[in-house]
């Protein structure tokens, strides 16, 4: 289905003293490490933003019904989550808003569940606060990453183990947790009196016709239940500070907004407003269901580019823009791998070390770009690979099957 938007238009980066251009900005190196896309927002927002920017008035805001309505919608019509409009609570980013929950929840010294390879944000957000990070890693089933519920049970029996951050869809092995499996969470942090923390801003990006069901579908859980949405993946406004926290429970929503604004919130920013507004309308709509469609189309594109490769391990996401490659089987340290990765093959990618246990041998790679950076990313991969092996005289490793095409439809 063609696109009326143009997403191999790239943004040029030089001189907006993005965090992208400082890792990756060396001549001739693919820039795809980072979550978050190379093209601009859509059209919607730009007006919408525009439009406020250029009226010069910028007051204390607030969060209407109109705000909250938008909200609201959004979520029922892309994620079919019913959400009242008074559960949302506007707060100044998503790892401020763990933060928030990590002083609200927990004591110092107490335990923060977390389930590495995970964005590594979150361990660093309780380290900070003088928490103990307590990893409950994800297990590798037929290739496929999964919650060890058995391991999950014993961490929280921990004594002052009272917090687990969740990632719906999982960043980054992309996986879309299910219902039954959200609802075996919530079974034993009820069981074990503990409160989930669920990051939910790579909710709206479900692929291939998936939903990503949020911890908020159970209902039972909602007296523990903490989740976080954004603008940020799901719009290319990764350096908004600002997300929508979603509390149903409103004893816990009362604590929350409390420790909220005792963390120094204020009112909305007026442009996050603006921004909200401009995304989630019918255009905005348009404009994100043709992103995700692009994305679904570089993870296909990704795949075929890597069935050839027998050194690199892929599995397509469920869920998220990023891919998570395997490339363990180099049998390379991580610095001699990126740095392998960079020199020869003239990629840029976030190494797997980065996201705690079960990362090594792992890079991440970003799929918001453009096709052509895809195709060009996997022709130099292939080129690398084939030179280091010529080099040595010797075939590449043999790909484990499971970790092919699975999940790719």
């Amino acid at each position: 289905m063609s696109s009326p938007f143009d997403f191999e238009r790239l943004v040029p980066r030089e001189g907006l003293s993005t965090l992208k251009e400082a890792l990756c900005g060396e001549p001739d190196v693919l820039p795809l490490a980072g979550a978050e896309a190379d093209f601009a927002t859509a059209p919607s927002v730009v007006r919408a933003v525009t439009r406020f920017a250029e009226a010069g008035l910028y007051a204390y805001t607030l969060p209407d019904d109109r705000y909250r309505q938008a909200v609201s919608a959004w979520l029922r019509d892309v994620r079919g989550l019913e959400v009242e409009p008074a559960w949302i609570v506007p707060t100044h980013g998503t790892i401020f808003s763990l933060a928030t929950a990590i002083r609200l929840l927990t004591k110092e010294g107490e335990g923060v569940v977390v389930q590495p390879p995970v964005y590594g944000r979150f361990a660093q957000a309780a380290r900070r606060l003088g928490r103990r990070v307590v990893a409950n890693p994800l297990r590798r089933v037929d290739g496929r990453w999964a919650i060890d519920l058995d391991d999950l049970e014993r961490r929280l029996a921990e004594p002052g183990t009272r917090l687990l951050v969740l990632c719906q869809p999982h960043n980054p092995v992309g996986r879309v947790f299910s219902e039954e499996e959200l609802r075996d969470v919530a079974r034993l942090c009820l069981q074990y009196d503990a409160y989930v923390f669920s990051d939910e801003i790579f909710g709206d990006f479900a692929l291939f016709g998936r939903r990503a069901p949020s911890f908020l579908a159970i209902a039972e859980a909602h007296p523990r239940a903490i989740v976080a949405t954004s603008l940020g993946k799901s719009f290319s406004l990764t350096g908004i500070n600002h997300a929508n926290v979603l509390v149903a429970d409103p004893d816990l929503r009362r604590s929350f907004s409390a420790q909220r604004d005792r963390d120094h919130y204020g009112s909305l920013d007026p442009f996050a407003r603006q921004a909200v507004l401009g995304a989630y309308s019918p255009e905005g709509r348009a404009w994100f269901e043709a992103f995700r469609r692009h994305v679904e189309g570089n993870v296909e594109a990704l795949a075929a580019g890597l069935a050839g490769l027998e050194a690199v391990g892929f599995t397509p996401p469920e869920g998220t823009f990023v891919a998570w490659l395997d490339l363990g089987r180099l049998g390379l340290p991580e610095p001699e791998l990126m740095s392998f990765l960079r020199r020869e093959a003239r990629l840029c990618l976030d190494p797997g070390g980065d996201y705690g246990e079960g990362g090594e041998g792992f890079v991440r790679l970003n799929l918001a770009t453009a096709r052509s950076r895809i195709e060009e990313a996997v022709r130099r991969l292939a080129a690398a690979l084939s030179a280091r092996f010529a080099e040595r005289e010797e075939a590449p490793p043999a790909a484990d099957p499971a970790s092919r095409k699975e999940g790719l439809r």
